[in-house]
């Protein structure tokens, strides 16, 4: 096939358009961040800016043990439940988060004060913690079901409209009223308060509300959702808890620079989560269908992703060393140290997801709670000793070598449940 063949073929391809979309909305979602951030580094000295990284880390730990990752079950069964019966599905999930979200919120309430003196986290401060992960996890289900629905401008425009609120609402308060960190949690409380009620009417707009609660589909939510949500867990131990190593021992000041210099890697994050939500939907149709001809256009398919977002990484590293000190200012310099190592990390997390796609569509979903679970103890020996070595750049250091591990694993065990002609070729 030649060049201008494939170009054509590209632009009649679906999955191209869509990823093209989530793309384009997604840069734009976190552009607005990035666009406003500096504001917020030159009001905020970088220990102050770690009070708000380290929530952001809480709330990660907070997020999966308080919603029982309902929201990736019902994502997941929107494909194989029958049509009819999807709404029995979702409010039986919604009735287990509304339990689970009391009894888990409740635990990390009556344990504030041991959380705090562990993270430096302010102890008045943690039942925002909850609330938030409350909230986020309605947003987050509102937007799973644009995916699965194959929406994606309806996608980007509620992602868009909820980063644009809470960015304003935190640059409202804290420049305006001048309540430094503070300012910016209460900002995303807010925000997510009003995108709550929001998507509490799209639910029910879209009938997803059902009087008919079936004890076996709380049974497949547990089933589901509860592997995932160690797996988010272990997730969380492979990524964020470097952070609190990192502010544990190197200080607040640390975690806001390591913050700066991950806010680069964010930027290889989104653009392979974007494509990534564009490609489950195709992935688990053709699966659906599979045959040898599927086999060979996802194959290559996969191998030209992973070497473009390689190369993309890369690029973006690189620039990222120029751009740190002129955009968030000198206070944050040392995150040059891990700007270029945290977007490699990045790009493997996406080739992860790649593999990992086909145990989430066998829902062999305990074999991902192994994979995050070995790299996320790998992660907290290798955090600490890595940054007690080598400093900031340690952590980043870290996160490379786990990324690259449960890439490694996760193809392995993707190819197990789901096996695919990895190294066979097929003319």
């Amino acid at each position: 096939m030649g060049l201008k063949e494939s170009i054509q073929k590209l632009k009649k391809s679906t999955l191209a358009k869509d990823a093209g979309i989530y793309t384009i909305f997604r840069v734009v979602d976190k552009f607005i961040p990035f666009l406003l951030l500096p504001i917020i580094t030159r009001e905020l000295d970088p220990s102050e800016y770690g009070v708000f990284v380290l929530f952001q880390a809480l709330a990660g730990i907070a997020l999966p043990l308080i919603t029982l990752s309902v929201d990736s079950s019902i994502l997941l069964n929107y494909f194989k439940v029958k049509k009819e019966e999807f709404s029995s599905y979702f409010s039986s999930g919604y009735v287990m988060l509304i339990g689970s979200s009391l009894a888990f919120g409740g635990i990390l309430y009556v344990l504030r004060n041991p959380i705090s003196d562990i993270t430096e986290f302010p102890a008045s401060w943690i039942i925002s913690i909850i609330v938030f992960c409350f909230f986020q996890l309605h947003t987050s289900l509102a937007l799973n079901m644009y995916q699965v629905k194959r929406q994606p401008k309806k996608y980007g425009i509620f992602s868009i409209s909820l980063t644009a609120t809470k960015n304003l609402s935190m640059l409202f308060f804290v420049i305006v009223l001048g309540w430094k960190w503070q300012g910016i949690i209460v900002g995303y409380l807010l925000s997510y308060a009003l995108f709550f009620l929001i998507s509490l009417y799209f639910f029910s707009i879209h009938n997803l509300y059902s009087t008919v609660i079936r004890k076996d589909f709380i049974v497949d939510n547990i089933k589901v959702g509860y592997p995932l949500s160690l797996h988010r867990i272990g997730s969380w131990l492979a990524d964020s808890a470097t952070r609190i190593i990192i502010g544990g021992i190197l200080g607040t000041a640390a975690t806001g620079s390591f913050g700066i210099g991950a806010t680069i890697g964010l930027i290889v994050k989104y653009t392979q989560d974007s494509f990534n939500k564009a490609f489950v939907p195709y992935l688990f149709e053709k699966l659906n269908n599979f045959n040898q001809e599927i086999e060979n256009k996802i194959v290559k398919l996969t191998y030209g992703y992973n070497f473009s977002l390689l190369l993309f990484s890369s690029i973006t590293g690189f620039l990222g060393l120029l751009l740190i000190e002129p955009v968030f200012g000198t206070a944050y310099s040392e995150g040059k140290e891990v700007v270029l190592l945290l977007c490699l990390a990045s790009a493997f997390d996406g080739m992860y997801k790649m593999h990992v796609n086909y145990i989430f569509y066998s829902k062999k979903t305990h074999l991902i709670l192994i994979i995050t679970l070995t790299t996320g103890t790998l992660n907290i020996i290798l955090s600490y000793l890595f940054v007690e070595w080598y400093g900031l750049k340690g952590g980043a250091l870290s996160l490379l070598i786990i990324n690259v591990v449960g890439y490694l694993i996760s193809w392995y065990m993707g190819n197990k449940v789901f096996p695919m002609s990895w190294f066979k070729f097929s003319k």
